[in-house]
């Protein structure tokens, strides 16, 4: 079979599979870029609300700290809430658990004591039902199983599948002004100097860890599939008796 039939077949294949990867893995950006020293609009067009698989991806920059109000990344009501304690740059995230008649928000999982402050982060919280993956900078740091165990019942209690209404429960950036998920002593509608970018949820479920990885490694600024086809590269390797002969380049 002719040489450049070959390596053209190659290049094909492996073009459709970086399209497919690509195109599997593309998240819907909820809030391309904002500052939360201003309260910012809550986020109600959400696709496929009430699912119970998806996960959430932002980037954040905490300029300067303050210890009087809460610091909260993203949150959606009777779902879920990622945030930072007043006190430290420590990072908790919670879920509500619970049904439809009755639930409460979970205790708070502390994922890191030492959050960068001046310094652009990445955070991906993927919720699959019970169980939640929280990476940073494209690195799992946490995966924990969300179950309560009713004292008096001895029933479990999971999560509560999060609402199809988007518009009476819609996603917050920065501290919500509804709800209080992380703190109730009323300073939690309160705006923090920090900014995000590319806060994106995925809709049709958790991420693995290379979808992760590669989100984070599109930075926090614009990307296109030129810039994912600049992590590949393809090399034809011709070998003779088991032995490299001599390598070609293609890109």
């Amino acid at each position: 079979m002719n040489t450049v039939v070959i390596v053209l077949g190659i290049i094909i294949v492996f073009l459709i599979y970086i399209l497919y990867t690509y195109y599997s893995n593309l998240a819907v950006t909820l809030s391309p870029s904002a500052s939360l020293t201003t309260q910012v609009p809550a986020i109600s067009n959400i696709n496929n609300p009430g699912a119970s698989r998806y996960a959430y991806g932002i980037w954040i920059f905490i300029n300067s700290w303050d210890p009087s109000v809460p610091h909260t990344l993203f949150a959606r009501s009777k779902n879920i809430a990622v945030y930072l304690d007043k006190s430290s740059p420590t990072l908790y995230v919670k879920m509500f658990m619970g049904n439809s008649t009755a639930g409460g928000w979970s205790a708070p999982l502390q994922i890191t004591d030492n959050f960068p402050i001046q310094k652009w982060v990445h955070v991906i919280a993927s919720v699959d039902n019970q169980f939640l993956d929280l990476y940073l900078d494209g690195k799992l740091v946490t995966s924990h199983r969300f179950l309560n165990i009713d004292a008096t019942t001895n029933a479990q209690v999971m999560p509560m599948v999060p609402s199809t209404d988007s518009k009476a429960n819609p996603v917050y950036v920065g501290n919500p002004t509804t709800f209080t998920p992380a703190f109730t002593d009323g300073t939690n509608a309160q705006t923090y100097d920090a900014y995000i970018t590319k806060f994106k949820r995925w809709e049709s479920g958790p991420v693995d860890p290379q979808t992760a990885w590669n989100a984070y490694m599109e930075g926090n600024g614009s990307s296109s599939i030129l810039g994912s086809l600049g992590a590949y590269g393809v090399n034809l390797t011709v070998l003779k008796n088991n032995v490299e002969n001599s390598k070609l380049v293609i890109f």
